[in-house]
């Protein structure tokens, strides 16, 4: 069977998705940002947990958005992009703390902020609620 390769770019998202409302849970979040840390530490020779940084990120997004339960929110694309971004994970000791490795191993908070920015936006466009 042939299958078609498809493909979904940030290009293509910020330029065609803009437009969309995402139904997004506290786990589209959570779990974007375990894969993303999770990633990043495998690209490390400095081994720490993720569990402080992704417990401080979840606490973070349930004191602001989603206070209940299995609460459903949606969130346009410019809404999604002022929540998720550098400054945010900035303002999130655990976070910044990645950021002050010393050397080569530190986490780039605005790439972390992208990466998991359009893959919560990718998630949603291929595979929505």
């Amino acid at each position: 069977m042939n299958k078609e390769q498809f493909t979904l770019h940030n290009n293509d998202i910020s330029e065609n998705y803009r437009d969309k409302t995402f139904h997004l849970m506290l786990n589209d979040f959570r779990g974007a940002m375990a894969y993303w840390l999770a990633s990043q530490q495998i690209n490390t020779s400095i081994k720490i947990g993720i569990d402080k940084p992704l417990n401080a990120f979840t606490k973070y997004m349930q004191q602001k958005y989603f206070k209940t339960e299995g609460k459903v929110v949606g969130m346009t694309y410019e809404h999604l992009d002022r929540i998720i971004n550098e400054d945010v994970f900035i303002a999130i000791p655990e976070l910044m703390e990645l950021n002050e490795i010393e050397g080569k191993d530190f986490y780039d908070l605005g790439a972390l902020a992208r990466n998991v920015f359009y893959m919560i936006c990718r998630e949603q466009i291929t595979q929505p609620l």
